[in-house]
């Protein structure tokens, strides 16, 4: 099932969207609202509902990920960002990497303002952005 410890950091400082992910996690319906994907999806597309600016868009992406060969045990690898869950959840990876494609997006000036609102069920108390902005709707 979907729990806090499904989430794993990987190799880049990007803890506070991987703790807001972890606090989505305690309570197991906010994800299963998030991600429209039931379980592993075979074509290895996912989508999910993200809010830009209080309105609703679904991203889509693929499950392809950056992989880094572990250097205490060679031919082996793992991912460079967020890894699967304990349980093989992918969910953590999943999201953190739509919110990058919505990161990159603003570097490209295609979103002039950036907040991310993970669910409308979702409080605004205690998820800020990397501004201090309030991310969520009351």
């Amino acid at each position: 099932g979907v729990g806090p410890r499904d989430i794993n950091q990987g190799y880049i400082g990007n803890c506070w969207i991987m703790a807001a992910i972890s606090a989505l996690a305690e309570h197991g319906a906010r994800i299963d609202t998030l991600i429209e994907n039931e379980g592993f999806s075979e074509a290895g597309i996912y989508s999910a509902n993200m809010y830009h600016m209080g309105f609703p868009m679904l991203m889509i992406v693929d499950d392809y990920m950056p992989m880094k060969e572990r250097h205490w045990n060679p031919g082996t690898y793992t991912t460079v960002f967020a890894s699967v869950g304990d349980d093989g959840s992918l969910y953590g990876a999943i999201i953190e990497k739509m919110f990058c494609v919505l990161l990159q997006q603003e570097k490209r000036g295609l979103l002039l303002e950036f907040s991310l609102l993970f669910s409308r069920s979702l409080s605004s108390r205690g998820f800020l952005d990397e501004t201090g902005t309030r991310t969520g709707l009351t």
